[in-house]
């Protein structure tokens, strides 16, 4: 019974010395698990995540000629491998990480505020400032996996045209009063309307000429010149320039003393100058008419 007894002490005393050993290990930071009792971690093994391309990006952007264009990349699971953008037509590398690979300074790289402060490497996004027709094509937003992977992006360019409503040439009476009109379809923000008399700036600050400009929120810019009292030497080519637009021009005329519709239809002048000739010619005609008859 005593031997029962001593065995069953012994077994208590050096449970608690190891109890008192694991807890010491972990008090000092130690770790006292053997490995092969550690759980294995089921990532450790695996291979790393390709980087795949966003299919939300928008992939076909149009830009107005003169502002600026931003195709936007993003790319998942990067790793640090690089992004780099290519001009398709003629294979030219724009850019590669952060670093710029063209003399052209209106192509860089730029990163949203937020994805600088996160140090994000998501977005890639190329900027082409002054955007113009010759920009028009496909890009290539490509990484350096292997075998590398791509996503094309296509770039529309519109130029922004000036028109003039009516006729390309206005006949006026002196005295009267006459309104241009121009029109852009589409505007970038802040385009100012300037107004040309003969390549010169029309002067809105003498007689009662006015020049009004509107911006529909929906709609096109809409830009008027009102001449009021119009004198011979308001004569002249007026032309409609917006900035960052194709200009249109109108050339007016202003007549001191003679009805516009003599000017507008040249043809009817000309035969109206023309009838005394006809008169002549047919009275001409009747008389060697009677003489021929006579004479047989």
């Amino acid at each position: 019974m005593q031997i029962c007894f001593g065995i069953i002490y012994w077994i208590i005393i050096f449970g608690l010395q190891c109890q008192e050993l694991i807890g010491s290990g972990i008090a000092q930071g130690k770790d006292s698990i053997p490995l092969q009792g550690r759980e294995v971690d089921p990532n450790r093994d695996r291979e790393e995540p390709q980087p795949v391309f966003d299919p939300r990006s928008h992939r076909n952007i149009t830009a107005l000629a003169g502002q600026s264009a931003y195709l936007e990349c993003r790319v998942f699971n990067l790793g640090g491998r690089a992004v780099t953008w290519i001009r398709q037509r003629d294979l030219h590398v724009l850019t590669a990480g952060h670093f710029t690979y063209t003399t052209d300074q209106r192509f860089s790289i730029v990163q949203p505020g937020v994805a600088q402060l996160q140090g994000s490497d998501e977005e890639w996004i190329l900027q082409i400032k002054y955007v113009q027709p010759r920009d028009v094509g496909i890009y290539e937003c490509q990484v350096s996996t292997e075998p590398r992977i791509w996503l094309d992006f296509h770039l529309n360019v519109i130029e922004s045209k000036a028109e003039m409503h009516g006729p390309p040439e206005v006949y006026l009476k002196q005295g009267s009063v006459f309104l241009l009109t121009c029109t852009v379809a589409q505007v970038a923000d802040g385009t100012v309307v300037f107004w040309y008399k003969d390549g010169e700036a029309v002067d809105i600050s003498g007689r009662n000429i006015r020049v009004d400009t509107n911006l529909e929120k929906s709609g096109p810019l809409i830009s008027r010149l009102q001449v009021q009292q119009a004198l011979v030497g308001d004569s002249g080519n007026y032309t409609c320039a917006p900035t960052g637009s194709i200009s249109a021009s109108t050339m007016v005329h202003i007549i001191n003393g003679e009805h516009p519709a003599a000017m507008q239809h040249g043809n009817v002048a000309r035969s109206q100058d023309n009838f005394p000739v006809l008169f002549l010619l047919l009275v001409s005609l009747f008389l060697n008419r009677d003489l021929y008859l006579n004479v047989r």
